[in-house]
This record gives C-alpha cells, sequence and structure tokens, in this order.
C-alpha cells in the first residue's frame, strides 16, 4: 500500500513538473475580483500582473506605454508572461500571452468585468479589426491592428521610487472602486453607508494630495501621467455615484469632494508643466 502511495506521488510530480509552470512570470488578480465602478482596464491589469504598479484602476494609455518603454523591452516570439501590445494609430488592448489559445487580461473597463483567463478568439473578434473596416467583406490589410510582443522586468529607479510613494493614495482609490463598502444598490441615498464610505475615501484622497503637492518627486513626468489616470478614474467614480437619490443636496454639494480632487490633481499637473 505504501508502494502504491508512494508511486502515485512520483507521477503527481512528474505530470506537475510537465504540464503546470513552476514559476509564475505574472501574478493574476484574485479569482473573482471585479470593480463596481468602471475605470480599471487591460493597460493597468497588464502592468499589474507584472508587478510595475500596486494597484487596479484606470490607467491612461500614455501612463501606459511610460511604462512600457521604462521596463519593457520587445521580442520577437511570445512567451509564457510576455506581454501582448494590440495597437494601431493608438493604443487599443494589453494581455498577457499565455499559449497560442489563451491569453490573461481584463477585458475593458467596464464595471463587474473580472479579471480572467480567455481565449484568444474572444480578443480577435473584439479588437483585431479596426472598427472603420467592420462592415467590409473583403477587408484591406490596413484594416487589421498590429501585435507586439514584450518582456518586462521591474528595477528599482526613480520611477518605481515615484510609484511607491503613490501606493497609499492608490490604495483608498481602489477601495471607492473595488470595495464592497463603497458597493452602490439599488435605491441607496446620501444616507446610505455605501454613499458615507464613499465620502469618506474621497476627503482622505484629497488630504494625500495635498501632502503630494509639497513632496520631493524623484519622477515628475511620472506623476504627471498618473495625475492623468487618477483624474479619469475619479471622473468615472463620479459618474457613477450619479444614481445616489439626494434630493436635500445641490448639484454642487453633492459632488463636492469629487470638484476637490479634481483641483488638486490640476494643481499638481500645472505645478509640474
Amino acid at each position: 500500500m505504501f508502494n502504491k502511495i508512494k508511486i502515485y506521488l512520483i507521477l503527481n510530480l512528474f505530470f506537475m513538473t510537465i504540464f503546470v509552470p513552476t514559476v509564475f512570470s505574472f501574478e493574476m488578480a484574485p479569482v473573482g475580483l471585479e470593480p463596481h465602478t468602471p475605470g480599471p482596464n487591460c493597460w493597468n491589469g497588464a502592468m499589474k500582473s507584472l508587478g510595475l504598479v500596486h494597484n487596479y484602476r484606470f490607467m491612461h494609455p500614455d501612463e501606459y506605454m511610460y511604462l512600457l518603454n521604462s521596463y519593457c523591452e520587445e521580442i520577437e516570439t511570445p512567451v509564457y508572461g510576455s506581454m501582448g501590445r494590440m495597437y494601431d494609430d493608438w493604443e487599443v488592448h494589453a494581455y498577457i500571452w499565455i499559449d497560442e489559445s489563451t491569453l490573461y487580461a481584463k477585458h475593458s473597463n467596464q464595471s463587474f468585468e473580472p479579471y480572467e483567463i480567455m481565449n484568444f478568439d474572444r480578443i480577435l473578434k473584439n479588437y483585431f479589426t479596426n472598427r472603420n473596416c467592420a462592415l467590409m467583406q473583403n477587408k484591406p490589410i490596413g484594416c487589421f491592428r498590429k501585435t507586439n510582443f514584450y518582456t518586462c522586468e521591474v528595477r528599482q529607479d526613480h520611477t518605481q521610487e515615484q510609484i511607491l510613494r503613490l501606493a497609499q493614495i492608490e490604495s483608498l482609490v481602489f477601495d471607492l472602486v473595488f470595495s464592497s463598502e463603497t458597493k452602490l444598490k439599488f435605491a441607496d441615498t446620501c444616507h446610505s453607508s455605501s454613499y458615507l464610505k464613499r465620502t469618506e475615501l474621497l476627503v482622505e484622497i484629497n488630504n494625500q494630495l495635498e501632502v503630494l503637492k509639497n513632496q520631493y518627486h524623484p519622477d515628475l513626468e511620472y506623476l504627471k501621467l498618473w495625475a492623468l489616470s487618477l483624474k479619469e478614474q475619479i471622473y468615472m467614480s463620479e459618474v457613477n455615484s450619479r444614481i445616489y437619490r439626494c434630493p436635500e443636496l445641490s448639484y454642487e454639494d453633492k459632488y463636492i469632494y469629487y470638484r476637490n480632487i479634481n483641483l488638486s490633481l490640476n494643481q499638481i499637473m500645472d505645478q509640474i508643466n
């Protein structure tokens, strides 16, 4: 009996060694993680899985390209864990290559959409053809978007030091977009716990931004691009908050905390410019 168990364990180890990667070159999001507010997107998902940023959120394509140019090297043939970049005249999509038929990505920036392993056909159907050619029967070569592959490596440099300095604010933004405490429920009002929690987080985010204005920044160019991304994520949270029923508040009062953050981010960007 003991020998049978021993043989079974050896065979298990053998097949795991052959068919399962022993070292993951990227990190997948926790199972079931999905935002209740639009924003977190494919570019951020790819960079987060490769360890180049620390939190899930919206990422502007300019920030994505800055990180790609800083830490990634183009390769001819994709390998497990390399990043795929789809583009034409502008950036279109990013994902992590697993094998010829499988990839890992967040499919769009929509809410309630998970980070998941998916079939390549899904990406080709939605992203490979330029929108201008969608209805053409015989599509010319210019209708198809390009894909380049990259291997990326984190280096401890001035950009990573800057990213680390922003991690506390990003964790607050993560709670604003992902936490069950800030999830909008049907018929919620400005007295509901989710609205009050959002307000608490917005106040703290702005407090942290006020501190940020007076700090030394090792990478001002990255800070400017990060602020651009954060402005968009905060705006999408504001749009999502319009569903709250708050008849006792004026329009200005309802969104004052969002506007304060937007003002602070504009001031940070103006300082850099």
